[in-house]
């Protein structure tokens, strides 16, 4: 309900712009401020004929809000009646903005329109526009200085006015300022008053050339800030800055944690109209917010941003970015031409060797051996995909890189090219390659040939290129590249593999492989699964996992070696055979793999196992399950090691990992075998 105050005294021009919250209708069009402080402003013109409520302007003596008073409220407010807001929404319509209000208080009543509330031209043809007086630099400073503070907090102030009025008086401390002293509005450029009627027929009318100066703000502005670019910004001393720039990479939304709080973050690469890159980094409920709302490729609006140096470890740029809840981000229509994709240099591969480690390099190149993203763990107990492939260039050199989380290609294919904007460098054991970060932007194929050395590599490489894979330079060590081998190349690499323990120095004692093939058989004659233990034990790497040791029944309870106590759960330890053109081996796997081999978990199967014998049915259901994995074409990543069993030296093979066939991959890899083979 409207609360009217205790006798609504008409209030001398000294007590009415003491009262009013002059300067806040700036605060008043973002919406993140709604209802967070309660200004009072004056209505200088209202239309009770809109059925949606009482439409009223209203000034703060510099500049006029456009609002809309809900019929819910009992009593409407009259021509120049102070009003303090309580609850109100920002709503945008016909380019414009305007409140929604559902609680208010009057506070007084002054005959007459308090200040002088300026009106602009901004919806004029350009060339008026420009012809348009600049606003006055003492009040331009007043206003930057209220949209630089931190959101308002209402406080009471109880006082002459506050106790004659019957109730607290609420001010907003950064939108206050003192009665001018006579003689200073001589000096300020203020434009005339115009009569109160006019002013809010022109505001309701979207027709009309006339609007109030800040309620005719098109939402896509993004804030009231001025307009500057990346260099302007490293430049300017305030924050009250707005920027239009173009999303070139956006990283996925990852958690951070120190000694005494946590949270999320997530960062966009910019560049704006003159091609000038930054970064913007956006932490907890920021990150939570823009994340869905900031897409790459996209143009946008950026207010209410920090900036700060920017630190060469992790960002390349001159200075980097951050907003937290003042920011205001807005979408803007597409223009080609405004904030092209920046112009930068590519390196070839080569230029890696010479490179620091942790440096950002960019390269460009052909991909010739990739493997499927898979889920690595991490440290936090949580998993993470990772995924390595091979880059060949013109400097007859090859590099492996390895993609993290989103970045990571299901569908990338042997003889694409590949633009990788700041890889960072790693180094171990005298090689190099290059890994994905948060500051790194991936094109792939079409999406790279926009920068002219990638059409140059795929045009060399289509030429006779792809015959150098052969005999190019590693600067990788292939400890992080599993090769891609048949049955009989993968038996024959782990010949040469040492026993665990041997003395002879240089010899490595496993080996890994990655193989296509299909799977044969899978025996079950036996119980191809454990009950395991699923107690929480700590792990160094992971901080805790499951025991998994083996659970037998102690008396009536299940106990395993460590002593623990609790119900078990099923685990796959599964054999099969599996073959290819040039042989068949057996493999052991675990549980991971077997979940994917057999689409099944293990406790599906051990339900049934005891009952098999005396239920026919379970036993088909069994069967059942076993049959889902046979005749399946997959990949297997294979780890090689030599064992003693029964006084005899074996190779053991164990499946690491496994899924299903790229057909389309592998059928282009093998063309691409057949095209190397007849260069030779």
């Amino acid at each position: 309900t409207v609360t009217k105050a205790i006798g609504s005294p008409d209030l001398d021009l000294a007590v009415s712009m003491a009262t009013i919250s002059q300067g806040c209708v700036q605060q008043l069009s973002i919406p993140q401020l709604a209802g967070t402080f309660q200004p009072t402003l004056q209505v200088v013109a209202s239309d009770l004929s809109n059925s949606n409520g009482q439409l009223v302007s209203l000034s703060d003596t510099c500049n006029v809000a456009i609002g809309c008073i809900s019929r819910e409220l009992m009593q409407p407010v009259a021509l120049y009646d102070l009003v303090r807001l309580v609850r109100w929404e920002v709503q945008f319509t016909s380019g414009a903005w305007m409140l929604q209000i559902s609680g208010l208080h009057k506070v007084g009543h002054h005959q007459g329109v308090i200040g002088s509330p300026t009106m602009d031209v901004m919806d004029l043809p350009s060339a008026a526009a420009k012809a348009a007086p600049a606003p006055c630099g003492l009040r331009q400073e007043l206003q930057d200085f209220a949209l630089t503070q931190p959101a308002a907090v209402p406080t009471p102030m109880q006082n002459l006015y506050g106790r004659r009025f019957g109730e607290e008086t609420y001010h907003v401390s950064v939108s206050q300022r003192a009665p001018n002293p006579p003689g200073l509005m001589e000096t300020m450029e203020a434009a005339p008053p115009a009569p109160p009627v006019t002013l809010a027929m022109a505001a309701m009318d979207p027709a009309s050339p006339v609007r109030p100066r800040v309620a005719s703000a098109a939402p896509n502005q993004g804030g009231q800030g001025n307009l500057l670019t990346v260099d302007a910004i490293a430049g300017y001393s305030g924050d009250n800055w707005r920027l239009i720039a173009r999303v070139t990479q956006k990283s996925e939304k990852r958690n951070w944690k120190n000694t005494e709080k946590e949270g999320t973050i997530f960062n966009v690469e910019l560049v704006d109209e003159k091609g000038v890159e930054t970064r913007a980094v956006f932490f907890n409920k920021e990150a939570d917010k823009f994340h869905p709302i900031l897409q790459k490729g996209k143009l946008y609006s950026f207010y209410g941003g920090r900036k700060k140096k920017g630190n060469t470890r992790w960002c390349p740029h001159k200075i980097e970015l951050t907003f937290d809840s003042r920011a205001n981000i807005q979408e803007q229509p597409e223009d080609p031409s405004h904030c092209p994709l920046p112009q930068f240099e590519v390196k070839p591969l080569s230029a890696i060797e010479e490179s620091e480690e942790n440096a950002l390099i960019t390269v460009a190149g052909i991909v010739i051996n990739c493997e499927m993203p898979t889920a690595v763990a991490c440290r936090n107990n949580t998993q993470r995909n990772r995924q390595n492939f091979q880059l060949l260039d013109d400097s007859n050199v090859t590099c492996r890189v390895t993609l993290w989380g989103e970045q990571c290609i299901e569908d990338l294919q042997c003889g694409v090219v590949v633009l990788l904007k700041n890889a960072r460098v790693s180094g171990y054991n005298n090689s190099k390659s290059l890994n994905s970060g948060g500051v790194t932007d991936l094109s792939v194929d079409g999406a790279a040939l926009w920068h002219s050395r990638c059409q140059q590599l795929l045009q060399w490489y289509r030429q006779g290129g792809e015959a150098s894979s052969q005999h190019a330079r590693s600067l990788s060590s292939m400890g992080g590249q599993t090769p891609l081998q048949n049955i009989q190349e993968m038996k024959d690499s782990a010949v040469s593999l040492e026993m665990p323990g041997a003395t002879t120095d240089g010899g490595a004692q496993q080996g890994f492989h990655l193989v296509p093939v299909t799977i044969t058989h899978i025996p079950h004659d036996k119980r191809p699964f454990y009950m395991a233990c699923v107690a929480e034990v700590p792990d160094e790497k992971k901080g805790s996992r499951s025991c998994n040791k083996k659970m037998e029944i102690n008396g009536e309870v299940w106990q395993c070696a460590l002593g623990h106590q609790n119900a078990p759960s099923a685990r796959w330890i599964c054999q099969f055979s599996a073959c290819d053109h040039t042989g068949s081996s057996y493999f052991s796997s675990f549980d991971e793999v077997g979940v994917k081999m057999l689409g099944h978990k293990a406790d599906e199967a051990a339900r049934r196992w005891d009952r098999r014998e005396i239920d026919q049915a379970m036993d088909v259901e069994i069967e059942q399950i076993f049959k889902r994995g046979l005749f399946k074409r997959c990949m297997l990543k294979v780890k090689s090691k030599k064992e003693i069993y029964n006084d005899e030296e074996k190779l053991k093979y164990s499946a690491l990992d496994l899924w299903p066939m790229d057909f389309v991959k592998d059928a282009r890899q093998k063309l691409l075998d057949m095209k190397t083979f007849l260069a030779d």
